[in-house]
């Protein structure tokens, strides 16, 4: 075996591992989103009424802009992610969304931003 080899078997198990590690990771964060949820709907049922939307966020210059994450639409726009909050519970009327921003997750529950994981 080369140095060559050696240094690419080592860089594909950094990358396997390092996407074994994401992938958990997000599963981790999908399941305590959903209990987080289930304790805002057991603690205050008139806050939701459908289910939260999967949402994330771009931004481009000064400007973010939130699409929901399971069809890929427009929801709004903002500068901060209160103003986002405010829009989407404005424009749209969903009152409950988990939204990733900057690799951080967010809930925005009746037009606020409530949590940050």
């Amino acid at each position: 075996m080369t140095l060559f080899d050696i240094l690419m078997v080592f860089a594909l198990g950094w990358i396997l591992g390092s996407n074994f590690t994401l992938w958990r990771l997000r599963k981790m964060l999908t399941q305590i989103s959903s209990d987080y949820i289930d304790f805002i709907q057991k603690s205050s049922p008139n806050v939701i009424n459908k289910d939260p939307i999967v949402a994330e966020t771009e931004v481009h210059e000064n400007t973010m802009y939130l699409y929901d994450r399971q069809n890929d639409t427009f929801l709004c726009q903002g500068s901060t992610l209160e103003e986002l909050a405010e829009r989407l519970m404005s424009w749209h009327k969903i009152k409950v969304a988990y939204v990733t921003h900057i690799d951080q997750t967010y809930y925005f529950v009746d037009g606020k931003v409530q949590n940050k994981l």
